[in-house]
């Protein structure tokens, strides 16, 4: 099964973001309101009878996956029920095939996005802003954008490997994890 996203971040109380941010980002939870929420979510889960939850952060906050392993490790018990919490491209290491890793608006991000919603892309506007050629960008301006360069790497067909693969790596680790946990019941 897999859940809605859920939409509140992690951040704290301020506004965070690189230099030339300033209100572009509004933060407004703490570690308890998002570990609350993620708790109840692996408890109901597992008192649904599921038997491993995987929590993936779709921003890539280590905040985010300290929280969600926190709660998965609480709400289950290594014998009937276990988990694990991953950043979408945790499990990735750079190679021929993909050989970006997980960005912020660079090309991974640009390219699941023009995969997944390619009505949702404009990289003109990127174009007509000027955006600096360089290959690697830092998070900087109202861009944001820190990784390769999303106009001279990005692409829909990249976007597909990463989220297949991605996908993939995930539930490998998912699957290792339901042959672990039936073996200590068969133990």
């Amino acid at each position: 099964m897999v859940l809605p996203p859920f939409y509140q971040g992690l951040l704290g109380n301020d506004n965070w973001g690189p230099k030339g941010w300033d209100g572009y980002t509004l933060s407004f939870n703490e570690n308890e309101m998002f570990y609350a929420a993620m708790l109840g979510i692996c408890k109901a889960l597992v008192y649904g009878k599921w038997k491993i939850l995987v929590g993936v952060t779709g921003h890539d906050v280590g905040g985010h996956i300290d929280c969600m392993q926190k709660a998965i490790e609480q709400a289950t018990d290594g014998k009937n029920s276990t988990g694990f919490a991953e950043m979408e491209g945790g499990l990735h290491k750079p190679n021929d095939e993909i050989p970006v890793t997980m960005d912020h608006a660079g090309a991974w991000e640009t390219s699941c996005m023009m995969y997944a919603y390619p009505d949702k892309v404009d990289l003109n506007t990127l174009k007509e802003r000027k955006l600096s050629s360089e290959e690697q960008m830092e998070m900087e301006g109202p861009e944001g954008i820190g990784g390769k360069n999303p106009l001279k790497y990005a692409s829909s067909e990249l976007g597909k490997k990463i989220i297949e693969k991605m996908g993939d790596l995930i539930g490998q680790k998912a699957k290792q994890m339901l042959e672990s946990i039936r073996r200590i019941k068969h133990d």
